[in-house]
């Protein structure tokens, strides 16, 4: 499909789509976009496909070029919309090898993918996905509310999620954004993983609410490439039980961050995973030089915990180094439990600092661990090395049964 080809459109009146809700597969079938499709309005959504019961799979693909799918006007509801759809594939990688297509909406209150009405087993890979998307309850992908089952076992992976023609600007609020009908029927099974999220106003991963259940989220770079002055958490989960937070990098490359920090933040649910993740520096990893926040009242959390009770969450083999927060007055903790049972390093000891004083962590005041939560805790194996304060009392571990400050609101 492209310009000379029977179909110009993937989701305008006519287009891809169109032909697609009214017709059925006969086959696997492939969709080869072979020139830029500009002016796309996201008006006609991709439906539940009609395929005799067979199973059959639509993907989409580039012609082996860097296609550009873009709009400037759009729904609300967003420029990709799959509703009830499933076995659906967007391949950038297709033929070969690269990031070949690109899907851009400059709407400021407008996702470039959305997936509702049960839209399961989709896969969205090696893409270059672009928002302008300030909406705090909303996300550059959303996984929006199911019917019956929920919107099940999606892919997102290779992706490259950024602000509009990859500026450093944070023009979007969250990058991938998830919030299920019900807690019977919650987007489950849902996975993102080796891709990079960047440049967002609020938060790369956002499971908002209850109703979301066993998300992997594993082996992602996220991360700020210029000054912020928003509340950034970067990896949050609401609620639901069983998900997984691994191998992720969470950094800042240049700037400072003038309000509250926290690389991850579970504020619900039970049962989590939540190891070999590398916090803090300016690169991939922890490492290069250290990530600041400037906030003189604004906590700093590298992960942060207010979770159940059973099953206990797992906290394993995560390296938080070279963070500093320049406030005297904030109240900042490598790991901060305020809830719930927790493991902490028992399987994998945690890294919380560094053997170089200049990169290790350094706040206000505050702890390597804090634990606040009365529920039973296990904490072995961790290493807490040159904490520095700029303040106040600076510990290695903590245990009490007092509230800590919230890591922050939502913005």
């Amino acid at each position: 499909m492209g310009t000379g080809q029977p179909y110009t459109s993937l989701t305008n009146a006519g287009g891809v789509f169109d032909a697609l809700n009214n017709g059925a597969l006969a086959g696997n079938t492939t969709v080869t976009i072979t020139s830029d499709l500009t002016g796309e309005t996201g008006a006609v959504a991709l439906t539940a496909l009609a395929d005799g019961g067979n199973g059959y799979s639509l993907t989409v693909q580039s012609d082996g070029t860097l296609r550009n799918i873009t709009a400037t006007a759009t729904t609300t509801a967003g420029l990709i919309r799959l509703v009830g759809a499933s076995r659906v594939s967007f391949n950038g990688q297709q033929p070969t090898g690269a990031q070949n297509l690109r899907f851009s909406n400059t709407t400021a209150s407008a996702p470039t993918f959305s997936l509702t009405g049960d839209a399961s087993n989709n896969t969205l890979s090696y893409l270059l996905v672009e928002s302008a998307n300030t909406n705090a309850g909303s996300g550059t992908i959303v996984l929006g509310s199911g019917s019956s089952t929920g919107n099940n076992n999606n892919t997102f992976t290779g992706l490259d999620v950024r602000s509009p023609g990859n500026a450093t600007t944070a023009s979007y609020a969250n990058g991938i954004y998830s919030a299920g009908l019900s807690g019977t029927v919650p987007n489950s099974n849902n996975a993102v993983s080796n891709s990079q999220l960047h440049n967002f106003s609020a938060g790369a991963v956002y499971l908002a609410g209850s109703n979301n259940s066993a998300w992997s989220i594993v082996g992602n770079s996220l991360y700020q490439e210029a000054a912020r002055s928003t509340t950034l958490i970067f990896v949050q989960v609401a609620g639901g039980n069983g998900h997984t937070v691994s191998n992720n990098s969470i950094y800042q490359t240049a700037g400072t961050n003038s309000a509250a920090f926290t690389g991850i933040y579970f504020s619900g649910g039970a049962g989590h995973t939540v190891s070999g993740n590398y916090i803090g520096g300016t690169s991939s990893g922890a490492s290069g030089g250290t990530m600041t926040v400037g906030s003189t009242s604004g906590n700093l959390n590298g992960i942060a915990l207010v979770v159940g009770n059973a099953p206990a969450t797992s906290v394993q083999g995560n390296v938080i180094r070279a963070l500093t927060n320049a406030g005297t007055s904030s109240f900042s903790n490598g790991i901060n439990v305020g809830g719930g049972a927790v493991n902490i390093g028992d399987v994998s000891g945690n890294i919380i600092g560094d053997a170089s004083p200049t990169q290790g962590l350094k706040v206000g005041y505050g702890y390597g661990i804090y634990v606040s939560s009365t529920a039973a805790a296990t904490i072995a194996n961790n290493q807490v090395l040159n904490l520095q304060t700029n303040a106040g009392l600076m510990g290695g571990c903590s245990c009490s049964a007092s509230t800590p400050p919230a890591p922050g609101p939502r913005p």
